[in-house]
C-alpha cells in the first residue's frame, strides 16, 4: 500500500482529490490536521516568506533549502506527494469568500501573493524528485479519469478491490457542499472570470509569475473585465 502526502492551499480541492484517490486506490494518507503549523498538515506553508501566511494558525518558522531538508522534518517520507491547485483567479475568489465566512482578519497583502509563494516552492521541489504530481481542480471536474490514470502511472498506485475501472463521481465533499452542473461549469468554462474586474485581474497578475503559472499548467488572463481570453 502506497503512502501519500497531499498538499494544497485552502479552497483548492484537497478534500475532493483525497476522497477520489482513497475511493480508487490502495493508499494511506500520512497527513494530520492535529497541528496546523506542522509539515504534515495538508495546507502547510512550506515557503520561505512567512509574512504572507494567512490565517495566523498556519504560521511557522520552517525554512527549506531543498526537498531533502523538507523530507527530513517529516515523521516519515511518503511514496508520493500530490499537490492540488485552482488557478489563481478562481482560487482568489474562493479564498476571499472563505476568509469572509471564517471572519479572518484582513491581510496586508493580496491573496495571490500566497498562491505564488506556495506553488513556486512546490515547483522548485518537483525539480528535485519525481515523486511530486500536480493536479488541477478543474481537471478533476472535467476529466477525473485522466487525472486518476496519471496519478496511477506517476506514483505507482494500485486499484483497490481488484477493480478495473475508476469511480470518479462524487456528489458531496466536506467543506464544499453538493456538486451541481452549474458548479462544474463555473470552473470548467471559467465563468468565475465574470466576477473579476479588470483591476482585480491586474492585481492578481501583479503577484503571480509566468514560470509558476506554466509549471502548474495555467495561463495568464488578460486584464479585461469578464474576459475568458488568455495571453
Amino acid at each position: 500500500m502506497k503512502k501519500l502526502l497531499l498538499y494544497g492551499l485552502q479552497r483548492s480541492g484537497t478534500n475532493f482529490v483525497e476522497q477520489l484517490i482513497a475511493r480508487n486506490f490502495n493508499v494511506t494518507f500520512l497527513n494530520s490536521n492535529e497541528h496546523r503549523d506542522a509539515p504534515i498538515q495538508k495546507h502547510f506553508r512550506l515557503y520561505d516568506d512567512k509574512s504572507v501566511i494567512t490565517p495566523p494558525a498556519y504560521g511557522n518558522d520552517y525554512q527549506f533549502r531543498n526537498f531533502e531538508e523538507f523530507e527530513a522534518v517529516l515523521p516519515e517520507p511518503a511514496d508520493g506527494y500530490v499537490v492540488i491547485s485552482k488557478d489563481p483567479y478562481s482560487w482568489t475568489l474562493s479564498y476571499q469568500k472563505w476568509a469572509k465566512k471564517c471572519n479572518w482578519p484582513n491581510a496586508r497583502f493580496h491573496p495571490a501573493a500566497e498562491w505564488e509563494a506556495f506553488y513556486a516552492k512546490w515547483v522548485d521541489f518537483s525539480r528535485q524528485t519525481d515523486r511530486i504530481t500536480f493536479v488541477r481542480y478543474a481537471d478533476l471536474l472535467e476529466r477525473s479519469d485522466n487525472v486518476l490514470i496519471r496519478l496511477k502511472r506517476n506514483l505507482g498506485l494500485e486499484l483497490k478491490d481488484g477493480r478495473t475501472e475508476f469511480t470518479g463521481a462524487l456528489d458531496r465533499v466536506p467543506q464544499s457542499g453538493a456538486f451541481t452542473d452549474d458548479k462544474r461549469l463555473y470552473y470548467t468554462e471559467r465563468r468565475y472570470l465574470a466576477e473579476l474586474s479588470e483591476q482585480e485581474i491586474s492585481a492578481i497578475n501583479d503577484e503571480v509569475t509566468d514560470s509558476t503559472l506554466a509549471e502548474v499548467d495555467y495561463e495568464r488572463v488578460r486584464a479585461e473585465a469578464g474576459s475568458s481570453q488568455s495571453a
